[in-house]
């Protein structure tokens, strides 16, 4: 039976880590969407690095070619992940100094067991 866990149902700014128990041993996947934008460039990466319990896991980046101030969607992204049973923590950080985020961002991080 498939359980899938909200973690991370929030606004910005990141860094955002959020604890939570681990209900399998199975491999899992997490489901990772968000917002960002970027200063007044244009072509350049922006994104989220995904950490579990202080490893990198993932990231999910968007290359822009649009300058200014602009929000955009992040392509959600799927990380294969081995969680187990416990506490754990999940942390959602910014990809570079690219990338920006505020209280206008959101993100979202789920368990899919």
């Amino acid at each position: 039976m498939p359980l899938d866990q909200v973690v991370i149902d929030q606004n910005g700014p990141l860094p955002i880590t959020k604890e939570f128990e681990g209900k399998s041993t199975a491999q899992a996947m997490l489901f990772v969407s968000g917002t960002t934008f970027t200063p007044n460039l244009a072509y350049c990466f922006s994104g989220v690095e995904v950490f579990l319990d202080n490893v990198s896991v993932g990231k999910v980046e968007l290359y822009t070619s649009q300058s200014g101030y602009r929000h955009m969607a992040l392509p959600a992204r799927m990380l294969p992940v081995t969680v187990g049973l416990g506490k754990h923590a999940i942390t959602l950080k910014p990809l570079d100094m690219n990338t920006l985020t505020d209280k206008y961002d959101y993100f979202q991080v789920v368990v899919c067991y």
